[in-house]
């Protein structure tokens, strides 16, 4: 029987990712290849993701130079296209800046190679993502595997072929809520997700507001989004504020409004949800406010003008 192939996949904006963990599994055999999906135009970057490549391994880089910022969907369409047509099953997709477990790879690949031997239709498996890094490694569900409904990209490895035979990301949304987006239709297709639970990612978020502050004022949001945004069906733990620029939290607020109306079928739950949202977004623009004290986050979705960053 041939081995599956797996790969990793990036896609980069104006920042060059650390590839000393990567270049580890490479040498260990975790994973066959790296692809990443450039967004910046910029040699000076492309340069220096080139210097990480371990000449050993040349032959397992695969670098696309957008030359222009496309947006995650996009670059990670032309990846994944790029994975399929090289004979990759599986894809780990990664943020530039996560910061994985030791052993992240390894339990990610033997729980893919395990569930993919039943008649379950799995598409992908997720980690926790934290913002907390005193998570990680941690148990934090009472069971090792959940089913759920949405990843975020940052760590999910995904059955390649399933996933572009959906038509990949939708090219609607430009960077946020794009991965929410792919998981729901993954999901309303009859596919499952599969969360491990253990945190196996420390994932910012912006920039976390670390501050006794900012953990207090962010618990009762926790419990809102459970209701409003059945965030207890997705995989991330956001554990203190997290601050983008206001422009770039109004396109965050904007892009799961968005999100809502598109996938709520029934108008009444989504009315009740909105009315939720509301008070949730006016809350957490309250909060930022006040930890912040910038008088622009508040400001609703609404107002926000979308910028591409």
């Amino acid at each position: 029987m041939n081995k599956n192939k797996y790969c990793c996949i990036i896609v980069t904006y104006n920042r060059a990712p650390d590839l000393t963990n990567l270049n580890k599994v490479i040498s260990e055999g975790l994973i066959d290849g790296i692809i990443i999906s450039d967004n910046s135009n910029n040699e000076v970057l492309i340069e220096a993701i080139k210097s990480q490549f371990k000449a050993e391994f040349k032959d397992k880089y695969i670098i696309i130079e957008n030359h222009k910022n496309l947006g995650i969907s996009r670059a990670m369409n032309i990846a994944l296209k790029r994975a399929l047509e090289l004979g990759f099953n599986y894809a780990f997709l990664l943020d530039d800046d996560a910061q994985l477990s030791d052993d992240y790879f390894e339990i990610m690949e033997e729980t893919m190679e395990k569930y993919k031997r039943t008649d379950q239709k799995i598409a992908a498996i997720c980690p926790i993502v934290s913002n907390n890094p005193r998570h990680l490694s941690k148990i934090v569900r009472s069971h090792i595997i959940d089913y759920v409904k949405r990843c975020i990209t940052s760590g999910m490895l995904i059955d390649i072929a399933i996933v572009v035979s959906l038509g990949g990301y939708s090219e609607k949304y430009f960077l946020e809520y794009a991965d929410v987006e792919l998981t729901y239709r993954l999901t309303s297709n009859g596919y499952k997700l599969l969360r491990y639970n253990r945190v196996l990612i420390y994932q910012q978020f912006g920039r976390n507001i670390e501050s006794s502050l900012s953990r207090f004022l962010y618990s009762p949001l926790y419990f809102m989004h459970q209701y409003t945004f059945y965030a207890n069906y997705g995989n991330d733990i956001i554990y203190y504020f997290q601050l983008y620029e206001p422009n770039r939290m109004g396109n965050i607020q904007n892009g799961l409004l968005k999100f809502m109306i598109q996938t709520e079928r029934s108008k009444i739950k989504l009315l009740i949800r909105l009315s939720m949202a509301f008070v949730d977004l006016m809350y957490q623009n309250i909060a930022l406010f006040i930890l912040t004290k910038n008088k622009k986050y508040l400001r609703m979705p609404w107002s926000h003008k979308y910028e591409v960053e």
